[in-house]
């Protein structure tokens, strides 16, 4: 039995209950980590994709044999393309599977904590919030002017050549982010939440921006828009 771990479900539920999700209990996250101790356990490997997820799975079953097998994708497949004239309003984009919780979750947080601050410094800007299957919390952030939620596209790819900055404000969940891969092949600039880019091998400053304050967040918005002021 080979388990292949795209996420630690139980940090996923632990950090969702941390952010304040009404639904998520201590013990939905006991149960969920109990569950898995038994898989971690049986399975003769088990595949994560970065070493904080590997630690997890060690501190919940010291004798598995684990593999790291990091997530990538084609960056040949990403056009890199220069930023639009400076004339236009920045465009602000978040991409994901909206369904999933953490995602929605942080459209949510972004949106009504981040986005009001973002206003303040730049003035207009517009936001995006890209993927698959948004729920009701999600397509309700359209009523926010200037925010628009772009559903099911077949290619993510001509959005984020059309962004100027690229979000990352999630507070829950696990794995490595394929979002934050994606923008760096189409040469866009990130913000992210420290937990938004946990599991890759980058550096507040040099490769994105990182920050778990609302108020830093928007000001790190502010100094990649600056060209738009």
């Amino acid at each position: 039995i080979v388990l292949d771990v795209d996420s630690v479900e139980s940090r996923v539920l632990e950090t969702l209950c941390a952010a304040g999700v009404a639904d998520i209990t201590p013990l939905d996250v006991a149960a969920v980590r109990a569950l898995e101790r038994h898989a971690f356990t049986r399975a003769s490997r088990v595949i994560t994709c970065s070493d904080v997820d590997a630690a997890l799975v060690r501190a919940a079953a010291p004798h598995a044999d684990i593999a790291v097998a990091p997530n990538a994708i084609d960056v040949g497949a990403f056009r890199p393309s220069p930023l639009r004239p400076l004339h236009a309003p920045p465009l602000v984009t978040f991409t994901g599977f909206l369904a999933y919780r953490p995602n929605a979750d942080a459209c949510v947080h972004f949106v009504s904590r981040i986005l009001p601050s973002v206003r303040a410094a730049l003035g207009q800007v517009a936001v995006r919030l890209v993927g698959r299957l948004p729920p009701d919390d999600v397509r309700a952030l359209q009523a926010a002017p200037g925010v628009e939620v772009v559903a099911d596209v077949p290619d993510i790819r001509p959005y984020l050549e059309a962004t100027d900055v690229v979000v990352v404000p999630l507070r829950a969940g696990s794995g490595t982010r394929l979002k934050i891969l994606e923008a760096f092949a189409a040469c866009r600039p990130v913000v992210s939440t420290s937990l938004g880019c946990e599991g890759l091998a980058v550096s507040d400053g040099t490769h994105l921006l990182i920050t778990d304050d609302a108020e830093a967040f928007a000001a790190a918005i502010d100094t990649l828009a600056a060209p738009w002021r």
